[in-house]
């Protein structure tokens, strides 16, 4: 055991080595690993997760953060049902229709910070453009940010209002932390829209919405990554190029939001 242990040491990635485990490789292209961190959130194996968050670090360790909002952000490939398999999709909903958009962001605040603040039932301190924003618990409260569980379910009422709609919705979101192979702390979090919702004041329609958030410790606070793959209708509809404006707008409006809700 001893001679076959050092040749896997030694040897590794060599899938032909009787007893030797293979290596799990994460994507490096940006989609491809975003949709992998979807997609692999609840594998059984936690060195899946470990292997997805390593190689995002490392992506995250490239970024300019003082670029400005549009050089930060990405038009990422579209999510396939594979990718979301494991949780339920609003019906006739087609994940093509989606306005897709990414964001780096760099928050002064580590990732400690951030997953106490997940336990917090009314996150609106945190959530631009919302009259209101409350957050229950279904699992992990009581062991997540003690670190005697890795995963927190919830599920939150949402009421977002803007100059173009009101509108009601119920956002499900998983969280989940552990660290990097090198030791650096990770919070990833999952979330997602089971039906759609249609607005209140204005023409606007939430059809779906997917988003995933990873958050990886810096040097000077959390090196954040948020990915967003959304279908709002309106009538008469919006330029897809003005929506995708609009919600990268957002994500940098709530990223500093957040910061300003961790000062206090």
């Amino acid at each position: 055991m001893a001679k076959q242990g050092a040749a896997c040491a030694t040897l590794v990635g060599a899938l032909t080595l009787a007893g030797c485990p293979a290596p799990i490789e994460a994507p490096t292209e940006l989609s491809d690993l975003a949709r992998y961190m979807v997609r692999e959130f609840d594998a059984e194996d936690p060195a899946v997760r470990v292997a997805g968050a390593d190689n995002f670090a490392a992506l995250l360790d490239g970024v300019d953060f003082s670029a400005s909002t549009p050089d930060r952000s990405t038009i990422p490939s579209s999510l396939s049902s594979d990718d979301v398999a494991d949780l339920t999709r609003p019906p006739d909903t087609s994940l093509a229709d989606t306005t897709d958009v990414t964001l780096f962001y760099g928050s002064r605040h580590p990732v400690s910070t951030h997953a106490a603040f997940t336990l917090v039932e009314n996150q609106i301190d945190a959530e631009p453009s919302t009259a209101a924003y409350t957050r229950s618990f279904l699992d992990g409260e009581d062991c997540f940010e003690d670190g005697s569980c890795d995963r927190l379910s919830t599920v939150n009422a949402v009421s977002r209002e803007n100059a173009l709609f009101a509108l009601d919705f119920t956002l499900f979101k998983d969280f989940r932390r552990f660290a990097t192979t090198d030791g650096r702390d990770v919070l990833v979090s999952r979330a997602w829209t089971v039906e759609p919702f249609e607005a209140s004041r204005g023409t606007a329609v939430l059809r779906q919405s997917w988003t995933l958030d990873v958050f990886v410790d810096g040097p000077d606070g959390a090196l954040r990554f948020r990915g967003n793959w959304a279908e709002t209708t309106f009538d008469p509809p919006i330029d897809e190029d003005i929506a995708r404006n609009t919600t990268r707008s957002g994500m940098q409006n709530g990223h500093e939001r957040a910061d300003e809700a961790l000062d206090e």
